[in-house]
This record gives C-alpha cells, structure tokens and sequence, in this order.
C-alpha cells in the first residue's frame, strides 16, 4: 500500500519576545494556502496550513492520527519535521508537559490501539532520528554520532546503524 506524500505547513505563533519589539506575521494562511505578507505574486498551495492559533493536538488528529491504523495494520508510517532553528520543529515534534507533541501523542494512541486487538500480536519498531547540517543522529543512542546513508535494492535507502 503506497500513499500519497501529505505536506503541511505550521506557521507558529509570535514569541513574547517577537510580540514586544513589534514583529508581525511574515506569512498569510488562507485554507490550504500560504503566502508572504510581502508578496502578491507567491502562494503556496499544501495538503495542510495551519496558523498559529492551531493546536498541538489539532494538528495532531489531521496529520498524524489518520497514519496509526494503517501502522496498527502493519504499514510504515514517516511523520518528520522541516524547517529552520528555531521555528516549532521539538515543540510540534515533542511538546512540553502541558502540551504533547506529536511523537508523545502517537505513541499513546498506538499502544491503546494495540491493548484493544487482544486477538493479535504485534512487533512495534520505532527510530528516532535528526537531519541537521546534512548529518543524521539517532536520538536513541546515548552517544551521538554520525551515521552514514546507504541504498540498496534489498533494503532502499537507509540509516546504517540506526536503532530500533
């Protein structure tokens, strides 16, 4: 089963910081489309746009839920966050105690999904890993280090090294 790649955009709310020097929306959200305030020559149309009053778990249950019963049913999934320092990735990723991320929402659903198939058995495998300054770190290893990139008719491109 293949399915299409979905893109979506979070535009993330001013900083207290941002909001007291007097910084505004670089972008306009419109439905599904994006655009710089500056420009009326520019609009990006995407799968998903969220503004910055959209929740964690809103944008949770438009993007990443509809993946888990597929994953229950034995598919990949791929939910990864793009974008420049300091513009919501860990904070959509990850959240704070108040406030799940995605990776802590999935991971609940999918366990309560598991516990209602009492008539099945499953192996979850699970990595974790960042793309930074065209290095990849798995998050779960308790050294950081690069790992290296390969490809190969067997396996397709993957993360040598990388831990389940």
């Amino acid at each position: 089963m293949t399915d299409a790649i979905k893109v979506a955009v979070r535009v993330r709310p001013l900083s207290k910081q941002e909001r007291e020097n007097g910084h505004s929306f670089a972008w306009n959200v419109q439905a599904n489309c994006i655009s710089p305030v500056d420009s009326r020559d520019s609009r990006y149309t995407l799968d998903h746009v969220f503004g910055p009053n959209w929740t964690t778990h809103r944008i949770y249950e438009a993007t990443t839920q509809p993946l888990l019963h597929k994953v229950i049913s034995g598919f990949n999934s791929t939910v990864f966050a793009y974008g420049q320092t300091s513009s919501g990735k860990t904070y959509t990723m990850r959240g704070t105690p108040e406030d799940a991320g995605l990776i802590p929402l999935a991971v609940n659903e999918i366990f309560a999904l598991i516990e209602s198939c009492q008539d099945r058995e499953f192996l979850l495998r699970v990595s974790y890993m960042e793309l930074y300054n065209e290095e990849v770190h798995d998050l779960l290893a308790p050294k950081q280090m690069k790992l290296p990139i390969h490809e190969s008719r067997e396996n397709g491109v993957y993360v040598c090294g990388l831990r389940e």
